[in-house]
């Protein structure tokens, strides 16, 4: 029986008005038989209009107990394998309603995300980076406020103060994606067992903007990326990202997240949250206008902020607070002992 066919059947021979009238005339043990078939006939249906083969299982990349070194190239291995990356997307800021748009990614530090809501004028999100910029553009409407574009140098960001009032950054998108690459010239500790059988590293890692610290909970099996924390060298928690709904592709031999939160200065008054339920994931086949794509946006009648220059946030701006008390983490057994001790204090989100 064709798919088609089973719906055809089922409308035509239990449509509701006949079936009513059916039953009516019908002794309880007929009614009973007749709900049994229908129930039969309908989970035979179900069964045959199944979508497709299952999806493809992702293959076991860490085996036993492996180092925090052989976790972070097996997380290396897979963003290798990405070059270019589009995606469909639909996205929440905060608390407004989710809008669809379209999320680009190029090695090494390109990216675009573009959505718009309905009926409003302006980009709704624009968020981009290139190789020597990038910028944020958010229009969360209802905030009485008029539409700014915030965009810096990337070397001359980094050494200013202002990364401490930017929303987000770019770069943490493609990091939350799982495309992650760590240096092997960074400090590892881990792994750590936690409670839910998974991998726990830490990264320490000195950057233009200081020494970062990241906090990596990681698939045991597969070595997906599930949640990551950046904390800042006076201890305060940056960003949360969090991964699900993964999906393997044995073309390109990677896997990817379907679903992506990140939140960032959780806790605080400046906490903002991002969340993206992605489909359609084209790797490596990326289209269209890729120069255009990566150009910084040139609005008219928008004001821009360049929140790179010197001294930009110098008169009266306020540091991100430092994270609240830990909650405990012990491992569920015994790690690892490594020479690096982390010099941080922070929450570990589940």
């Amino acid at each position: 029986m064709k798919p088609n066919e089973c719906r055809v059947k089922y409308a035509d021979g239990f449509g509701t008005s006949g079936l009513l009238q059916t039953l009516r005339s019908m002794s309880r043990t007929w009614v009973t038989l007749v709900l049994f078939l229908m129930i039969s006939f309908q989970v035979g249906c179900q069964s045959f209009l199944w979508w497709g083969p299952a999806a493809p299982e992702a293959p076991i990349v860490l085996q036993s107990t492996p180092t925090a070194q052989e976790i972070a190239l097996a997380i290396g291995r897979n963003s290798q394998r990405i070059q270019q990356l589009e995606s469909q997307v639909k996205v929440s800021v905060q608390d407004m309603p989710g809008i669809t748009g379209k999320m680009a990614y190029e090695i090494p530090r390109r990216m675009r995300l573009q959505a718009k809501f309905l009926g409003l004028p302006g980009p709704g999100v624009d968020l981009g980076s290139n190789d020597d910029e990038f910028w944020v553009w958010l229009q969360t409407g209802g905030t009485g406020q008029a539409p700014m574009m915030m965009y810096a140098n990337h070397v001359e960001f980094a050494q200013t103060l202002s990364k401490q009032k930017t929303p987000i950054r770019p770069d943490w998108l493609i990091d939350a994606m799982g495309l992650v690459a760590l240096q092997p010239q960074s400090e590892f500790e881990g792994p750590i067992v936690r409670t839910d059988k998974n991998w726990e590293i830490r990264v320490r890692t000195l950057t233009p903007a200081g020494v970062i610290t990241r906090v990596l909970v990681v698939d045991r099996q597969h070595a997906w990326v599930l949640e990551q924390q950046w904390y800042d060298e006076f201890n305060r928690v940056l960003a949360i990202a969090r991964a699900s709904d993964f999906f393997y592709y044995p073309g390109p031999d990677v896997s990817l997240p379907h679903r992506v939160e990140l939140v960032v200065a959780p806790q605080t008054p400046n906490q903002l949250q991002l969340t993206l339920q992605m489909s359609g994931h084209r790797i490596n086949q990326l289209g269209g206008d890729v120069a255009q794509l990566w150009a910084k946006p040139n609005p008219p009648g928008v004001q821009t902020l360049d929140i790179g220059k010197p001294g930009m946030w110098m008169m009266g701006g306020t540091p991100i607070p430092a994270a609240p008390d830990p909650i405990s983490t012990a491992p569920t057994t015994n790690s690892p002992s490594t020479s690096f001790t982390p010099q941080y204090r922070g929450r570990v989100y589940r």
